[in-house]
């Protein structure tokens, strides 16, 4: 496909001495010229700035100027919105493509899920930063789901996560059964039972007793704490695993549930009353960051597995970039932190 033109490339001379002969301040130049994407994005950026493709201080040249462009540092809003896009990128691509293998349907619904997930907490803003940590929780839980599926025996593992869908509707439906009228739900509850024959050969087993029992879980390994524990052991198996991850999804079930912590966290006393916290949250804006780079993890993983790495090369690298920069910010800070101890000390 022809890339058009950027209408700021190779202006006409007319139109580069007009501007040579205005004496521009730095405020009109920028909402004349910075105002046109397509035109800022041929020269490596955009006027908001968060497709970071110049550097810090960049120049181009327009007729008989040169034009100084910084770009500004990507907020975590700006983050989060791009990995939204290359999501959607990478859906549509998806959609053009019959995708039989169990692990790439389930990496599709992942990669859906996590969007629509992501594409909710930027609805939240800063007030319900809060409440943000429900949202990040299921996103959290969706990449360790993920992630141990493809550890190993992804085949199957893709298999049992797909077909457990009945035993999980009848569950639901046998603790929800006073909801329905009985001819509904002796209804629901037969079919249900049929689809759940189905899979009997991946389901259920004989316990120790000897009686018959259903699977309790789709995966061999039930918690989400074991699941993590192995993904992390797999990285780096010289160390002991860093629960650090599940200390967070843990704080985040604690605004899930509606646990006694967090009630504690939302109130406040003032003069010896109780009063709602306006924002509970230290850091509102570092929940899109978290989102930001679950979402990214999702992107690669599924580009891999859908093998559409090829075709959306260029949206997925805008993404990685992204995550690597913060990567290294990061590391940066953290080194940073490590030299000022000593000297406090």
């Amino acid at each position: 496909m022809v890339t058009p033109k950027s209408p700021w490339a190779q202006p006409e001379p007319a139109l580069g001495n007009l501007l040579a002969q205005r004496r521009l301040t730095r405020g009109h130049r920028a909402g004349r010229m910075a105002a046109n994407d397509e035109g800022l994005a041929s020269a490596g950026g955009t006027c908001h700035g968060w497709k970071r493709e110049l550097a810090p201080s960049s120049h181009t040249t327009l007729g008989c100027l040169t034009i100084t462009m910084t770009t500004r540092r990507p907020t975590p809003t700006h983050l989060l919105r791009q990995a939204i896009e290359v999501a959607r990128v990478l859906e549509a691509a998806g959609s053009t493509k019959v995708l039989r293998k169990p692990l790439q349907v389930a990496g599709y619904g992942f990669l859906v899920r996590s969007r629509r997930i992501a594409q909710a907490l930027m609805r939240l803003g800063d007030r319900s930063a809060y409440e943000s940590r429900i949202l990040l929780r299921s996103m959290l839980e969706i990449q360790i789901n993920y992630a141990w599926i493809r550890l190993r025996d992804s085949h199957s593992r893709a298999i049992r996560f797909h077909k457990f869908w009945p035993i999980e509707r009848l569950r639901l439906l046998e603790k929800a059964g006073t909801i329905f009228r009985p001819p509904d739900y002796d209804q629901r509850r037969q079919a249900l039972e049929a689809e759940r024959r189905k899979v009997r050969h991946l389901f259920r087993f004989r316990d120790k007793k000897g009686k018959m029992q259903w699977a309790q879980s789709w995966a061999a390994v039930s918690s989400v704490e074991a699941r993590l524990a192995e993904v992390l052991r797999k990285e780096k198996p010289e160390t002991q695993p860093d629960l650090f991850m599940y200390g967070m999804f843990i704080s985040f079930s604690s605004a899930t549930h509606g646990s006694p912590n967090s009630l504690a966290e939302v109130l406040r006393v003032d003069g010896g009353r109780l009063r709602p916290a306006e924002q509970p949250e230290a850091r509102p804006k570092v929940h899109r960051t978290g989102a930001f780079i679950l979402l990214a993890w999702i992107i690669e993983a599924f580009a891999e597995d859908a093998r559409l790495r090829r075709q959306c090369r260029a949206d997925i690298r805008r993404v990685s970039v992204s995550l690597e920069e913060l990567v290294q910010k990061a590391r940066q800070k953290a080194r940073a932190a490590c030299t000022r101890r000593p000297r406090e000390l």
